[in-house]
């Protein structure tokens, strides 16, 4: 029996019939793939007459009413989605009776932006790779779902509109996909000089925050890319790149200041009586300097109160949290409880613009040639959502070891520990003496000024040698009863004063 082929979603034009379809699977038509220049997934057979076309699904052998469904529902997701060509026909191709039918889609051969790269000029190919980030995007935003960043994938209708060619959507990998694709245009594409890529930098930026007032997806994008594996030859271009993203984002990832002996605090959690204490004892031993490792606001009744008195600490480096990110945009980040979503929005009601703007002019990490502060984890790509814990340090400290790190410092945890890697074991320990000089990498958490979760009420912080890596945990006495009453003054729910007086 001859194959029939049945349309059962026609394009928006009606162009292709039954009898087109089988010319060009017939003798007018070439297998595509290898090194015809069209890629495709093995499973996907290619057929092209240079004019049209065709790709086979192959891999979906299913029985009539199955393979209709299949179509209809594919077919009404590119409706939904609208970045596949309006020409795009669906259809069954029927063999002998009792055998599944197969299904394909037909429609003008467009030329992928891959082919392109060697014939347009670098200006407007970059033009047209930024319309591919605006399209990802939008689609990531609008459908959640993810479009496959490959060249290959996106082409050009003859009016210059660009069109997705992949069948196919995926789940969204938005902040881990993006800087992937920036880097491997680095590597895979000669002409992207450090002029085009500082043009290709500002276009991400510009598609990064066209529906976006969260400006953090700009940095975590920049300092993903930043951190990419690439030859020194590409340096230049990544940096251009990087610069044109970050805009007026950029930051020093350098501390302001350091010296030998620095104290690590973490968590304040706007708890003023808890960091009055801290600074006072730190006052006390001589120590000017210090590193301040995210979460001044959140969970407690002094945010303004607790911002001005490390605005005055001049020798001291921050570095911005979960909760200052959230207030400082509006925007709760992943995970956030109830009685952090509440806590969040009082603080956003109470502080004033100059104090959110300076919790927003944070960086999302500080870094030097053997250490780096962070508020979550090294791992964590947008920098203050994931734990440093038992299921994940090791992982980390391959993080650091890749990195050429010996130490990080983090918050996060609210929970004095060292995870530590030494003569290749893993460990933990919540004594600070003599385990960094041993170390090969190790994590470090200095407990939380305003919110300890140890089992212990206290503000907790660190004090570390550079020189010699000795270490100390202190966990400090302070009015905690001020703090409670000031909570309960504002309304703060009572759970909260529980949790601070159980160091939970």
């Amino acid at each position: 029996m001859k194959p029939r082929v049945e349309i059962v979603v026609a394009d928006a034009a009606g162009r292709y019939t039954p009898a087109r379809i089988a010319a060009v699977l017939g003798e007018g038509g070439q297998r595509a793939g290898g090194d015809s220049g069209y890629a495709g997934r093995p499973v996907t057979e290619l057929v092209t007459d240079g004019e049209d076309f065709i790709k086979l699904r192959t891999e979906y052998r299913l029985p009539e009413r199955d393979a209709r469904l299949f179509i209809d529902g594919a077919a009404q997701r590119e409706a939904a989605v609208g970045v596949h060509s309006p020409d795009r026909c669906w259809f069954l191709i029927h063999g002998d009776e009792g055998e599944t039918p197969l299904i394909g889609n037909i429609m003008p051969r467009l030329q992928a932006l891959d082919q392109l790269a060697g014939e347009m000029a670098g200006d407007r190919l970059v033009e047209h790779l930024c319309t591919v980030v605006a399209m990802y995007l939008r689609v990531a935003r609008e459908h959640e779902l993810g479009l496959d960043l490959s060249l290959s994938n996106f082409a050009l209708e003859e009016d210059g509109t660009l069109r997705y060619l992949d069948d196919q959507f995926y789940p969204v990998a938005e902040l881990a996909a993006l800087p992937e694709f920036l880097a491997a245009l680095l590597r895979a594409q000669p002409w992207l000089d450090a002029r085009l890529a500082g043009l290709l930098g500002r276009g991400v930026r510009e598609a990064l925050l066209a529906r976006e007032d969260d400006r953090h997806v700009v940095t975590v994008v920049a300092e993903t890319l930043r951190g990419a594996f690439l030859a020194e030859a590409l340096r230049e271009a990544r940096t251009a790149m990087v610069e044109a993203l970050l805009g007026d984002e950029g930051f020093s990832w350098q501390p302001r200041a350091t010296a030998p002996v620095m104290a690590l605090l973490a968590d304040v959690h706007a708890n003023a009586p808890a960091l009055e204490a801290s600074l006072d004892y730190l006052a006390g031993r001589g120590i000017e300097h210090g590193l301040v490792l995210g979460d001044v606001v959140g969970y407690g009744p002094h945010p303004a109160q607790c911002i001005e008195m490390l605005r005055m600490q001049d020798a001291f480096s921050f570095i911005r949290g979960n909760h200052d990110h959230a207030v400082a945009t509006g925007h709760l980040v992943a995970g956030a409880t109830s009685l952090a979503g509440w806590t969040i929005n009082w603080t956003m009601e109470i502080l004033d613009a100059a104090a959110r703007r300076w919790l927003a002019e944070l960086p999302p990490y500080l870094q030097q040639d053997d250490w780096l502060a962070v508020h979550g984890s090294p791992r964590d790509r947008s920098f203050f959502n994931a734990y440093v814990y038992q299921m994940t340090f090791s992982e980390n400290l391959d993080e650091l070891a890749t990195r050429g790190l010996r130490l990080c410092f983090h918050g996060h945890t609210h929970i004095q520990k060292i995870y530590y890697r030494a003569r290749g074991v893993d460990g933990e320990t919540t004594r600070a003496d003599g385990i960094l000089g041993s170390a090969a990498q190790a994590l470090i958490c200095p407990g939380s000024i305003g919110q300890p979760r140890g089992g212990e009420a206290g503000a907790e912080l660190a004090i570390l040698n550079l020189e010699t890596l000795e270490m100390e945990f202190h966990r400090l006495a302070y009015d905690l009863d001020t703090t409670v009453r000031d909570m309960q003054r504002a309304g703060f729910p009572e759970a909260l004063a529980v949790r601070l007086r159980q160091g939970q």
